[in-house]
């Protein structure tokens, strides 16, 4: 299975999470949009607390959880509030293994 995320484009998973992911980076923030998601996620994490069994309070913390996550990424999140670049910085090149980087005619250790 190819867990490359750039490769295997019949993938209609895969295929639909780009299109998700594209769509939701090209669109206009909704006002208040991460402190809404914010509050929704401490609800939902103050409702797990006074939950009475085990699968409720370990639902309601998965959904606390994944609204946090929501509410502290994109652009209006913390990365607004801290005046970071919109865009992450470029990848690095791919290094290649020490054994091409030696210089030629040298003999072994």
């Amino acid at each position: 299975m190819n867990d490359d995320f750039t490769a295997a484009h019949d993938d209609p998973i895969k295929d639909g999470l780009r299109k998700a992911i594209s769509a939701d980076d090209e669109r206009p923030s909704l006002p208040f949009e991460h402190g809404g998601t914010l509050l929704a996620s401490l609800g939902f994490a103050l409702c797990g607390l006074k939950s009475t069994g085990r699968s409720s309070t370990l639902l309601h913390g998965m959904i606390a959880g994944a609204l946090l996550w929501r509410s502290l990424s994109g652009r209006d999140g913390l990365r607004r509030w801290v005046d970071a670049p919109a865009n992450p910085p470029a990848a690095l090149p791919a290094t290649t293994d020490a054994v091409s980087q030696s210089p030629s005619g040298g003999g072994p250790l």
